[in-house]
């Protein structure tokens, strides 16, 4: 059984310094780009500081700015979250000068290495902005203004209770998907391939973004813009690789015609097996085992939904099929509320091809509304802990965690995170998957 808090819980105030109970927990814990560190200034840090930092310092402000009065002109314009010492922003900007590049970073000693690498360059293309990028894309920059977004080498927190600290998480990405043109490109490079993995698969979650790769491993080859540091020169060296991920903003040139849903019948069943089947081989690769995945999984997955014939000759709408033109996309299996008023979400799985569709995000809503007319008042499912994308994709919708426990998938022992969702509580869901 599922336990709910009593109430609806809001995220904690940052200005509140009293301790969460809970701080890992997706609700009491503010979505910020950073983790300050600690640092020395040097002396001609400090003095490009004062000699050049009126004129390059851009002040955090909770207005919106004016990309063409802040830089002098009207030009593409890039945000860079994250510079570190500065060095690859400087190379770029003096690569790119018909390119502005708005660059936020916390870490004073990089933000004064900046500014002495602007002096020295004489370079005139950059601002910087000392404060949290999350902040600055949601009060001083408006959406559709941004023709690129560069996070190069983001913390990749390698401990696996850390990872729900990285940066490029669901929510994250849809605020930078949202501020950039049509068009307009979001760069990821990373040298730990679990976040790179992680990174791929949340972007190819956001439906504004496409991956611009034609690699089948969906990454993409290093863009000439982008220099090799001296960290990532040590790293090669090493045998250590690099991964960039190059999504862009979606152009829609004509309305798509809209998602259907429908009920499921005992014909769909070898229908809703495959996708099953297909969702399930990319979204857990790397988690169960290959040859489960490739060999055992397709059999398992329609023995399965032949056994359910009876329930979906029921047609009475728990299994809900989505479709476009007629094409499958997507498929949810809710059950009737138990006792305790929980109903579970036993399936919610995509075609691969159509992740970020905006079928997942229908299905669940359908599902929920399904579950709230008979008289169910949360849902609760299952979700891999190791499956970061799915974490995100129902973290960003009011999912809270409220335990983690021991399961069996493909022959071997899994850690599985259970989570609820109030369905007393009004809320918009969000379509990105």
């Amino acid at each position: 059984m599922t336990q709910l808090p009593d109430t609806p819980q809001d995220p904690k105030d940052p200005k509140d310094p009293t301790p969460s109970s809970d701080p890992t927990h997706p609700l009491h814990r503010r979505l910020k780009s950073f983790v300050r560190r600690a640092g020395r200034t040097t002396d001609g840090q400090a003095r490009a500081f004062t000699e050049l930092g009126p004129l390059y310092l851009l002040p955090y402000s909770e207005e919106s700015i004016d990309l063409a009065t802040v830089f002098g002109r009207a030009a593409p314009t890039v945000l860079e979250i994250g510079f570190g010492m500065g060095e690859a922003t400087a190379s770029i900007a003096a690569l790119m000068p018909d390119t502005n590049f708005l660059c936020c970073e916390v870490h004073e000693p990089g933000v004064g290495a900046l500014l002495k690498r602007i002096g020295e360059q004489q370079l005139t293309n950059i601002r910087i902005c000392a404060h949290d990028a999350v902040e600055v894309l949601d009060h001083m920059l408006q959406p559709d203004t941004l023709d690129g977004v560069h996070v190069f080498f983001p913390d990749p927190w390698h401990k696996k209770r850390h990872n729900k600290r990285r940066l490029l998480q669901s929510p994250f990405v849809a605020k930078l998907a949202a501020h950039l043109k049509p068009g307009g490109y979001l760069h990821c490079a990373t040298d730990w391939q679990p976040y790179a993995e992680q990174i791929l698969e949340v972007l190819a979650h956001e439906p504004l973004l496409r991956n611009t790769a034609v690699d089948a491993s969906g990454y993409a080859p290093k863009p000439a813009y982008r220099p090799l540091t001296k960290f990532e020169n040590r790293g090669i060296k090493l045998g250590h690789g690099v991964w960039d991920v190059v999504f862009e903003r979606r152009a829609e040139t004509h309305q798509r015609p809209p998602i259907v849903l429908r009920k499921a019948t005992a014909s769909d069943a070898a229908l809703i097996a495959d996708i099953h089947t297909r969702s399930r081989a990319t979204t857990y690769r790397g988690m169960l085992s290959d040859a489960y995945l490739d060999n055992e999984m397709a059999a398992e997955s329609l023995a399965l939904w032949q056994s359910r014939a009876d329930e979906l000759r029921a047609n009475t709408g728990n299994v809900l099929i989505a479709e476009r033109n007629g094409q499958p996309m997507a498929f949810v299996r809710v059950l009737a509320p138990d006792d305790t008023g929980g109903a579970y979400l036993d399936n919610l799985h995509a075609m691969p091809d159509q992740k970020g569709s905006g079928a997942g995000t229908a299905l669940l809503a359908a599902a929920a509304e399904w579950a709230k007319e008979r008289g169910a008042t949360h849902l609760h499912l299952r979700v891999l802990d190791d499956n970061a994308a799915s974490i995100g994709f129902y973290e960003s919708r009011g999912w809270q965690l409220t335990d983690r426990i021991k399961d069996i998938m493909g022959g071997q022992e899994v850690t599985a995170r259970i989570y609820a969702l109030r369905l007393d509580v009004r809320r918009t869901f969000i379509a990105s998957a």
